[in-house]
C-alpha cells in the first residue's frame, strides 16, 4: 500500500474511533448540547454545512433553525432540499436518514435590517433559541467596501440585537478569521488572542455606508484600510470590535480560524465543498488537472492552515467552555485562534507532497496537462514563466480548437480566460503566502486540556495531532471526490493521460529551449 492510500486509510480509521465514542452520547460537550434549538447563520457554506452535520451527528440536538437566502429563482424549502442532499451529509444518512426533519428553513439576508427574517419568524427565533452561531460572511477578498460593511458588519449587528431578545439564549459563537489582524504593520509578528484596534468605529462606518453615496466612500477607503490588504480582513476586524461593544450580558466567544482546508477524518476523509474552489482548494484543483502551470509565492513561509473538521470541533468546543467559564463568574469575550503554526506547516510541504510519484496515479480524469507546478517568489519570473507556460499555450490552443471546431472541456470558455481567472487568484492569495504571520493560540491549548479524554476524541481541537504530510494526499483526494466528482481513485485511463502529457511536457520544453536558441543566434550573428 503506499504512503496515499495508507494516509487515507488511516484517516478512515480514526473516523470509526470517533463514531464509537459518538454513539456512548456520555461526553460533557454532549450533555451541553442536548435538547438545544440552535440558529445558525451561514449554514449552507462549508463551514456551515460541517457544523450542522456534526451537530446532528454527534449530539442529540431538538431542532437547528438555518437562515436561508431565496435566489436563482428556487424557493427557501428548494434551497433547503438541496442543503439536505449535500453530500457533506452522507455519513450520518447511514444511521440517521431522518435526519433532515431536525433542520428547519427561516427565510432571510444577513444584508438587510432585522437580517430580512419575518415578524412571525422572528417571535419563534426569540421564543426557542438557545445557542447562536454567526458565521454568515462574505469571503470575497475585494468585494466593494460598501457592500462588505453591509454583510460582515452590519449583519453581524443585526443578529446580535436578536441574540439580546432570546429568552433562553445560553451562548453567541462569533466565527471571524485569524488574519483579521494580519496588516502590513504586523508582518513577521505573533498575534495574539486579543482585540486589536481599528481605524474607525464599528457604528461609524455602518453610518457611513447608509447614508453616503458609494463613490465618496470609495474615496475614503484608501485611507481607512492602510494597513490592511482587502476589505474581507478588514470589515472582520471591525466586526470582532462590534462583538466586544455589544456583548454586555451576552455570552460571547470569538473563534479565529485561518486557512480552513478539507477535513482530515469527518464526515469524511477530505470533504470539501464545490465553493472551495475559489479558495486554497483551487490550488489542489489547478495542479490536479495541470492547470496551475506556475505560482507566485514563497516556499519557505509557514502557512496557517486548518482542516475544516478541526475549526468545526473548536467552534463547537468554545461555545461549550464559553458557558462553564460564565458558572465561575468569568464573563470575558475570548477569543480562540485556531492555529497549525506551532508545528511549522511550511507551502514546501504542500509542493513537495504534490510532486509525489505516488500521488501521479491518483491524477484526475478530467486534466488537461500534465501535473507538475514550479514556484517562484520573484515577480518578474512568474509572470515570464506564466506568459510561456500559461498564455502562449493557451492561446495556440485557443486558436486550434476555434479553428477546427472542435469541443472545449465542460466550464471552460476559453483558456485565455482561465490563466485569467487563475492569476487573480494568484495573487489575491499573494499577500498571504509571500508574508508570514505567528498565531498565539494559548486559549486552544487551555481549551483542549479542560476537555475529558472522550471530548478530546470527539471534539479534537489540538492541531498537534495533524500528520500534514498525509492530510496534504487526503486533500488531494477530497478534492478530486468531492468537487471534480471523480468518485474512482484510480483511473487508467488518467494514468496513461498523464504519461502522455508528460511527454509533450518535456517536447514543449526542448521546442521552447531550440526556439530561444534559434532567436539568440539570429540576433547574435546579426550584430556580429
Amino acid at each position: 500500500m503506499d504512503v496515499v492510500a495508507r494516509s487515507l486509510k488511516e484517516a478512515e480509521c480514526r473516523l470509526k474511533d470517533i463514531d464509537d465514542a459518538i454513539s456512548k452520547g456520555d461526553s460533557e460537550i454532549q450533555k451541553f448540547y442536548q435538547d438545544s434549538v440552535i440558529f445558525i447563520t451561514g449554514a449552507s457554506g462549508f463551514m456551515g454545512k460541517l457544523l450542522v452535520e456534526k451537530l446532528l451527528r454527534a449530539c442529540n440536538i431538538k431542532k437547528i433553525y438555518i437562515l436561508i437566502r431565496g435566489k436563482k429563482g428556487k424557493t427557501i424549502r428548494e434551497r433547503l432540499d438541496d442543503i439536505k442532499r449535500d453530500q457533506v451529509f452522507d455519513h450520518l444518512r447511514e444511521t440517521q436518514p431522518n435526519f433532515g426533519h431536525k433542520i428547519e428553513g427561516v427565510e432571510g439576508d444577513v444584508a438587510e435590517i432585522r437580517l430580512g427574517i419575518s415578524d412571525h419568524d422572528l417571535k419563534t427565533l426569540k421564543k426557542e433559541v438557545d445557542i447562536i452561531f454567526h458565521l454568515a460572511a462574505t469571503t470575497k477578498f475585494n468585494m466593494p467596501l460598501p457592500a462588505a460593511t453591509l454583510i460582515n458588519i452590519r449583519g453581524t449587528r443585526e443578529i446580535l440585537h436578536l441574540a439580546k431578545q432570546c429568552s433562553k439564549l445560553r451562548v453567541f459563537v462569533y466565527v471571524s478569521t485569524a488574519y483579521c489582524c494580519a496588516t502590513t504593520d504586523k508582518i513577521g509578528v505573533q498575534l495574539e488572542e486579543e482585540f486589536h484596534p481599528c481605524s474607525i468605529p464599528p457604528a461609524t462606518l455602518i453610518d457611513i455606508v447608509e447614508k453616503v453615496d458609494t463613490a465618496r466612500v470609495e474615496a475614503i477607503v484608501p485611507g481607512l484600510m492602510e494597513s490592511w490588504p482587502n476589505t474581507y480582513t478588514f470589515t472582520k476586524a471591525i466586526t470582532e470590535q462590534l462583538v466586544r461593544s455589544m456583548a454586555d450580558e451576552i455570552p460571547i466567544c470569538v473563534i479565529r480560524p485561518p486557512i480552513v482546508i478539507g477535513t482530515y477524518n469527518e464526515p469524511a476523509p477530505g470533504w470539501v465543498d464545490m465553493s472551495c474552489a475559489n479558495g486554497p482548494s483551487g490550488i489542489i484543483i489547478g495542479h490536479g488537472l495541470g492547470i496551475l502551470r506556475v505560482m507566485y509565492t514563497r516556499e519557505d513561509k509557514l502557512l496557517c492552515l486548518v482542516p475544516g473538521d478541526y475549526a468545526n470541533n473548536c467552534i463547537l468546543a468554545a461555545a461549550w467552555d464559553c458557558v462553564e467559564r460564565r458558572k465561575s463568574g468569568d464573563e470575558d469575550v475570548k477569543i480562540f485562534s485556531v492555529s497549525s503554526t506551532k508545528s511549522g506547516v511550511q507551502l514546501r510541504t504542500l509542493t513537495k507532497n504534490l510532486k509525489q510519484n505516488d500521488l501521479k496515479k491518483y491524477s484526475p480524469r478530467q486534466s488537461i496537462w500534465y501535473c507538475q507546478t514550479y514556484i517562484t517568489d520573484n515577480k518578474l519570473l512568474y509572470h515570464i514563466f506564466s506568459w510561456f507556460m500559461n498564455y502562449l499555450p493557451a492561446m495556440i490552443v485557443d486558436l486550434i480548437i476555434n479553428v477546427f471546431q472542435i469541443p472545449k472541456p465542460k466550464g471552460i470558455t476559453s483558456f485565455v480566460t482561465l490563466y485569467k481567472k487563475v492569476d487573480k487568484l494568484a495573487l489575491a492569495f499573494r499577500y498571504f503566502t509571500c508574508n508570514g504571520w505567528r498565531f498565539n493560540d494559548k486559549n486552544i491549548v487551555e481549551l483542549h486540556q479542560k476537555m475529558s479524554p472522550m471530548d478530546q476524541k470527539i471534539f479534537n481541537v489540538d492541531t498537534s495531532t495533524i500528520n500534514w504530510d498525509h492530510m496534504i494526499f487526503i486533500w488531494f483526494l477530497g478534492v478530486k471526490k468531492f468537487i471534480l466528482k471523480e468518485s474512482k481513485l484510480i483511473d487508467d485511463y488518467a494514468i496513461r493521460k498523464q504519461k502522455v502529457f508528460k511527454v509533450a511536457n518535456y517536447a514543449v520544453f526542448f521546442i521552447y529551449l531550440y526556439v530561444f536558441y534559434y532567436i539568440f543566434y539570429s540576433l547574435y550573428s546579426y550584430f556580429k
